[in-house]
């Protein structure tokens, strides 16, 4: 990977954490991420995966099934 993708991964990434920690509801999915940033599915799949120690990829079926009532 070139000097000018990993700076630009890194900006992406810190917006992705910085999203996913000022946000009220605090689960995120891809297809939100993809509109707050712009970037297809596959991007936003990417990042996360090479970037497991920031994000949480899973949730307890209890609060998966709070989330879904409130939505």
């Amino acid at each position: 990977m070139n000097k000018e993708k990993e700076i630009e991964d890194a900006a992406l990434v810190s917006a992705l954490w910085i999203l996913s920690c000022n946000d009220p509801i605090p689960t995120m999915t891809y297809e939100y991420i993809k509109e707050r940033l712009g970037l297809t599915e596959a991007e936003v799949k990417k990042l996360i995966q090479n970037h497991k120690e920031l994000f949480s990829t899973s949730i307890s079926d209890n609060w998966r099934q709070a989330w879904e009532k409130k939505c």
